[in-house]
């Protein structure tokens, strides 16, 4: 072959190599390529520098200073034919101009390296064209330290030398002294420790590499010191031996340089000479030993041992190493081409599938498309989740009863968990846990039942009404009793306006048992509504649904499809509120009347009969119903005990059966209003009025809104695109470059995918590449502004309509979390103001828990009103001081050792 034909062989290996190795590096498929490469290592002192010279064929380095290497340094040596003989090229770094300063450069670096790092694993390139070299790349590692003070710095070294010889990628060439024996060097035997032991000794997380021998050469260096120590052929014969055979014949020798004193003082000029003349003068000097040890063995009278210069010369001379060196590389990149290339082809294949479907998800950012798909999808969440609330027949496969439904329990779990919920006392209420504890006759049915959709609201139904019926209001003190037994309005009555405190009680009571619970309902219907539209959503953005590609990218819209939901779901749990809050204000303000009146109603509606009936079960029947209540004009009746005044025990029910009977009537109201309002509406979610929709608003939006907000910016999409893009021409042309490189070598081609015709490839290639063009010139020309952090209110065109929320989440900027967040503040302030909307006058959170709590810590005397039996007396004992009390009301005092709820668990036992 040629000599023109070796750099054309070279240069198309080479380009392969530099192809692969850009590939690798940026896009992170070193281990997947497994590309060959060299790296010398050995220790401090062993001619690294000086070899590394030679293949430059200029001095370069600056160990003469106090600095040493501090990080590798990739030599990339380019054959360029344009340069004139003797003319060397500083591609890179830059700064350098001209070879006589690249030394000065380095020592800098590494200065500036020792200063801020110590050291680096960061490789440090150094690009040099010549008309003199070889295509060729090596690694050069700091030497490895042997007895250093330094521990710190040996450690580094080492580090960094394990990293590079136990990749299996590396071919290895280390050095060491020709006059050395192998078992005596440390560097050798470090390197040895470094690829076979486990663990490894410096960290590398690579597996022991075994076979490491079978992949290094060893240079032995200073060979002119073992030809002035051996004048013997047989000495030399047996020692040079031993080094071969210690070192599996893997094995070569060089003399460096001949005057180390004198090299380095003279000039660069002088020096690069002499660096450029070293071969011949290496080879000058090696036959001249070889010669004379020739010639001493002729003159001998002995029969003298000739040296065995066809085993030993081939292995000595500068041009030798280096040439080996080249040859050794090539070869193992030739061995490595067809698995590389088959890589690459998987590669090409998985990047040629990825970049089509990128580019159909890109195409489908259409913005008429990406329009039409939004209405399509609220129409289409309306309807399914009306089907679903109703649980109608056409979604029952989507939504099995195994994976949807839930039990009460599994509900309040949820619901425990829901980050929305409102931290709220009511002593009313009572968990899972508790109301299965009740017998089987009295615990509710529907509790271990899966619901799906309204079912779920006629369980809160029963579980509502069951702590409202099952709870009985906290007793209150004397001294509460009396002061709210003051003057009515002005106007005087017998006994202390009793009719007062009882008007008083009534009104505490129904506030106790209904003010937290209504809260409490609020919250377990705003957190069903989400749980609804949660389930409807999981289903239609599921991989395999209808609307899986507004999964990711679509955030805003989705955002705003929310909002509305909730928006609308809390108008109606707003007036269900609203309705209930007027209710309970209108019984406890004027509860006498309410009840009287709606008692003499009842009553007074039965058929004859069933009056005559009913006169034989009910006393009171036999009066008008007022009379529960009034008599002669008074809030109670006259019925009292002659010689104390105290009321009968039926008497002092009449304040118990007046809550009763209020509750009951509240708990219909409350029933009434949150179904009407509520559940009917959102079953008909499909179909009501939402004035002003986000599915008018979308055909009134600009295609630049649009755009903002299905986030085409499609920064994200344009950007994988383009990067797949790029990731796939660059791994064909590798392919290409190597197809050439496997041509040059034996003419055949190693894969079937590179048996393609040129013109065919070309084609395809120019097709999509156009293709790719206008795709990104489509999609750019609608790219929104680059910081939508400065969009200002007139960027977009804001609907008179719109709400600030709506706006915010239009212009929010960020992650795909910033819409969740900002939607989950937004809710959960509302939340807050749809409880409060509830309270009347002198109503709070904070009042009622307190009172709550303070209630349930005491331990003084209280007051029961509850209903019990009792003695037909006024005696009472106060702190166990008997009292006789005249104005009406027996009181009955206990002292409070047990809390609100374990007061009502023991009336509930009795």
């Amino acid at each position: 072959m040629s000599a023109d034909q070796e750099r054309r062989k070279g240069k198309a290996i080479f380009d392969a190599y530099v192809s692969l190795r850009k590939i690798a590096e940026k896009y992170e498929l070193e281990e997947k390529l497994a590309i060959p490469r060299v790296v010398f290592v050995g220790e401090t002192s062993s001619g690294k520098s000086m070899l590394v010279q030679n293949f430059l064929r200029f001095p370069c380095a600056f160990s003469q200073s106090d600095v040493g290497t501090r990080c590798p340094i990739l030599y990339r040596l380019r054959y360029n034919s344009t340069l004139d003989d003797n003319v060397i090229l500083i591609k890179h770094p830059t700064a350098v101009k001209r070879p006589q300063d690249l030394a000065e450069h380095l020592r800098y670096v590494m200065e500036q390296i020792e200063r801020e790092d110590g050291f680096r694993l960061e490789e440090y390139l150094v690009h040099i064209e010549s008309n003199q070299y070889r295509d060729f790349e090596i690694l050069d590692v700091p030497g490895l330290i042997s007895g250093s003070r330094n521990s710190q710095h040996a450690a580094a070294v080492e580090r960094i030398t394990e990293y590079y010889v136990r990749d299996p990628t590396f071919l290895i060439v280390q050095l060491k002294e020709a006059t050395q024996l192998g078992v005596n060097s440390f560097g050798t035997k470090r390197i040895r420790e470094f690829c076979l032991m486990d663990p490894a000794p410096c960290g590398s997380t690579l597996a022991p590499r075994l076979d490491y021998e079978d992949y290094t050469l060893t240079i032995q260096t200073k060979f002119d010191i073992f030809m002035d120590a051996h004048r013997d052929s047989a000495q030399a014969n047996e020692d040079l031996l031993k080094l071969l055979e210690h070192f599996n014949q893997q094995t070569l020798f060089a003399s460096m340089v001949f005057d180390a004193y004198n090299f380095g003082k003279h000039i660069y000029e002088q020096n690069a000479q002499y660096i450029a003349d070293l071969p011949e003068l290496e080879l000058e000097r090696v036959d001249k030993w070889i010669c004379g040890m020739r010639e001493s063995s002729q003159r001998s009278t002995n029969t003298c041992e000739q040296f065995n210069e066809v085993l030993f010369r081939p292995l000595i001379g500068i041009n030798i190493v280096r040439d080996r060196i080249q040859d050794m590389w090539i070869k193992a990149f030739r061995s490595a081409i067809p698995k590389i290339q088959q890589v690459l082809q998987e590669l090409v294949y998985e990047q040629d599938k990825r970049y089509h479907i990128l580019m159909n998800l890109v195409e489908e950012k259409d913005l008429k498309a990406i329009r039409e798909i939004y209405q399509r999808y609220i129409r289409t969440f309306r309807s399914t989740l009306s089907d679903y609330i109703a649980f109608r027949a056409e979604i029952n496969t989507l939504f099995d009863m195994e994976t949807y439904g839930r039990t009460y329990a599994q509900i309040e779990e949820e619901y425990n968990k829901w980050s929305r919920r409102i931290q709220l006392v009511w002593p009313a209420h009572q968990t899972t846990a508790q109301m299965i504890k009740e017998p089987f006759e009295r615990r509710l049915y529907s509790l271990p039942l899966r619901y799906i959709g309204a079912r779920h609201f006629e369980r809160i139904r029963q579980v509502f009404f069951y702590m409202i019926l099952t709870y009985q209001p906290a007793s209150h003190e004397l001294n509460w009793i009396e002061s709210a037994q003051g003057l009515l309005y002005g106007a005087n009555a017998d006994n202390e306006n009793l009719e007062k405190s009882t008007r008083e009680l009534l009104y505490t009571y129904i506030r106790e048992t209904f003010h937290m619970g209504i809260c409490w309902l609020t919250q377990i219907y705003s957190f069903l509504l989400e749980h609804f539209e949660r389930q409807v959503n999981d289903v239609l953005l599921s991989p395999t649904g209808e609307f899986a590609l507004l999964a990711t990218g679509h955030e805003k819209f989705l955002s705003l499809a929310r909002l509305e939901y909730h928006q609308t779901t809390r108008r109606m749990l707003r007036h269900a509120v609203e309705a209930s809050k007027h209710a309970r204000y209108a019984k406890m303000a004027y509860a006498a009347h309410s009840i009287s009146h709606y008692l003499r109603i009842l009553v007074e509606s039965f058929p004859p009969t069933i009056q005559t009936a009913q006169k034989k079960e009910i006393p009171v029947a036999e009066t008008n119903p007022r009379r529960l209540i009034y008599n002669n004009e008074t809030f109670l009746p006259e019925i009292r005990n002659s010689e104390t005044a105290s009321y009968l025990p039926a008497t002092r029910n009449t304040t118990n059966e007046l809550y009763s009977a209020m509750r009951g009537l509240l708990l219909q109201d409350i029933t009434a209003n949150f179904f009407a309002n509520v559940v009917i509406e959102v079953q008909r979610y499909e179909s009501i009025y939402i004035k002003n929709s986000l599915q008018q608003r979308i055909d009134q939006m600009s295609n630049e809104e649009i755009a903002r907000m299905s986030q085409i910016d499609v920064e994200e999409h344009l950007r994988e695109f383009q990067t797949t893009y790029d990731k796939l021409t660059s791994l064909e042309d590798a392919c290409e470059e190597t197809e050439h490189a496997c041509q040059l070598f034996d003419g055949k081609i190693l894969v079937d995918f590179a048996s393609k015709n040129d013109t065919t490839k070309n084609i395809f290639r120019e097709k999509r590449n156009c293709c790719h063009r206008d795709i990104m010139n489509k999609f750019y020309q609608v790219k929104p502004k680059n910081d939508d952090a400065e969009i200002k209110a007139t960027d977009i065109q804001f609907n008179a309509f719109q709400d600030e929320d709506e706006y915010q989440l239009k212009i929010l900027n960020g992650d795909h979390l910033a819409c969740p967040k900002y939607l989950l503040q937004l809710y959960r302030d509302d939340d807050l103001k749809d409880l409060e909307y509830g309270f009347l006058p002198g109503e709070h959170f904070q009042s009622h828990q307190q009172k709550i709590h303070t209630s349930s810590e005491k331990s003084k005397p209280t007051v029961n009103l509850s209903v019990s039996k009792v003695t037909p007396t006024d005696k009472v004992e106060i702190n166990d001081i008997p009292i006789v009390k005249s104005d009406g009301l027996h009181i009955e005092t206990k002292a409070n050792d047990s809390s609100p709820r374990q007061d009502r668990d023991k009336n509930k036992t009795k």
